[in-house]
């Protein structure tokens, strides 16, 4: 019969293979992640054996330092983050606690565990990734068991005898069916339970709410009945959030970097309007299936015209969100069910007047690019221009006698910054119109060469400051 600190003893042996297999995933040149399991798992098998071994904090901050010092990027992952933020929580949670005896202490112990560490790191990743796994807490419940339990024993078993590959192929033939089984359990829960990706204006309440949830229930001292009724006022208190609205007479103006294309987003009180949608690679990825969580509303989406830098974007669009009216110029190839846009269409909302001042009713002949939609948004006495890849001629005969002389606070350029777009005499009569702010949504990368350094000179001499892809808020 093993005595009773034979649990201990079993444990240094075990810390020895956990050293030797992270000294030989150094030398092997494994990931980081790799050489960070089996580092922490050395050290804490040592502090479990007793032997001359430091505290847990102490081990904590040795594990951390020497993390650091085999990956000095460390710092920079947020999966080294959530390893030691899991394993705080677990020191905090078992410090000064008996060891559990039994097959019910230990799977009381495990639920308990599960209690009190799922709150916080669905918290941590829901600040790291912005998103939250639902199911985890249970999948959990059965996968530590068999990662601690059996697969981590088995991977140093393994790398122990990696200078026999026969021997060692017996140890890893099982850790592989094992890691088999644990991915598909993975994938099928990921199928019936999908991850849930919370608005960001979400992600800072909830966190702080699972937070303090966990706190309630980890921190010694504090009445079981304080807890439960703590805990029901941080659900209810979740529960009455709501999405939080601009103030009136706000307009906020996001012009988001997609790289060659153009994607701009406007809010006010009560409206969400896009005009483009971002570029479709040769590859087919499009950024914006990478903005926002499905099941966004979108009040109108304008597509200035049918290239694929600006309408790139819609097959996603359509997908995963939904638009309640759509704006494009005549005579397009996208095969959407759109309103034409044309010169003084107007409609107005929270305060702002939205107006088309181009393509012309005419434009039926004109070529692709001037066609484009060109919106000008106006908020009081603030004013917002949106030109698409409207050429020079748009610019000179078609926009300049509409834009009058009032203020226009943010322009984005049109044809990102190319020399098609952006007339010198346009350019110019800014400087008499005071434009406050343009925008080229593009890169140097993405349109070469000195025509471009041109017009980039030339918007930030009319505008007072470098033009760049920026978000914009207007109050």
């Amino acid at each position: 019969m093993l005595c009773p600190d034979a649990w201990r003893l079993a444990a240094w042996p075990w810390a020895g293979a956990a050293l030797a297999a992270f000294a030989y995933a150094g030398l092997a040149g494994f990931a980081p992640p790799t050489l960070r399991a089996a580092l922490m798992t050395a050290i804490g098998l040592w502090v479990a054996s007793g032997r001359h071994a430091p505290g847990w904090w102490q081990a904590w901050w040795l594990a951390l330092a020497l993390v650091v010092i085999a990956d000095p990027m460390a710092p920079w992952r947020p999966g080294v983050w959530l390893s030691f933020t899991a394993v705080a929580v677990l020191i905090l949670a078992w410090a000064g606690r008996p060891r559990p005896r039994g097959v019910r202490g230990w799977c009381l112990a495990l639920l308990r565990t599960q209690w009190l560490l799922a709150p916080v790191m669905a918290a941590a990743v829901l600040l790291a990734f912005g998103r939250l796994a639902p199911a985890s807490p249970l999948i959990n419940l059965l996968a530590v068991p068999v990662v601690g339990s059996l697969m981590v024993p088995l991977g140093f078993f393994g790398w122990l005898w990696v200078g026999w590959p026969t021997l060692a192929g017996w140890a890893w033939a099982p850790f592989d069916l094992l890691a088999r089984g644990v991915a598909a359990a993975l994938a099928w829960s990921a199928q019936v339970v999908p991850l849930w990706q919370p608005a960001a204006w979400w992600h800072w309440p909830l966190a702080l709410a699972l937070l303090l949830w966990a706190l309630l229930w980890l921190l010694p001292g504090v009445a079981f009945r304080l807890r439960v009724w703590f805990s029901a006022l941080l659900l209810v208190s979740v529960a009455l959030l709501r999405v939080p609205l601009l103030p009136p007479g706000t307009l906020v103006v996001t012009v988001y970097d997609v790289g060659q294309g153009q994607l701009v987003e406007l809010r006010s009180r009560h409206q969400r309007v896009l005009v483009d949608t971002g570029p479709r690679f040769g590859s087919g990825f499009m950024p914006l299936s990478l903005l926002w969580p499905p099941g966004q509303r979108f009040d109108a989406v304008v597509v200035s015209h049918s290239d694929r830098d600006h309408a790139g974007g819609v097959p996603a669009l359509r997908a995963r969100h939904r638009v309640n009216r759509w704006w494009a110029p005549r005579g397009n190839t996208l095969g959407l069910p759109s309103r034409p846009c044309v010169a003084g269409e107007t409609w107005q909302a929270d305060g702002a007047v939205w107006r088309f001042l181009s393509p012309p009713p005419e434009a039926a002949a004109l070529p692709r690019n001037d066609r484009s939609c060109v919106l000008l948004v106006t908020l009081g006495s603030r004013r917002v221009l949106i030109t698409g890849d409207a050429g020079v001629a748009i610019e000179r005969h078609q926009l300049l006698p509409q834009l009058g002389t009032g203020r226009v606070d943010v322009l984005v350029a049109g044809h990102h910054g190319s020399a098609t777009s952006s007339a010198p005499s346009f350019v110019a009569t800014t400087r008499r119109v005071r434009w406050s702010s343009a925008v080229v949504a593009a890169t140097p990368s993405a349109t070469p060469g000195r025509r471009w350094w041109r017009v980039f000179g030339r918007w930030a001499a009319a505008s007072g400051t470098p033009p760049t892809t920026a978000p914009y808020a207007l109050c």
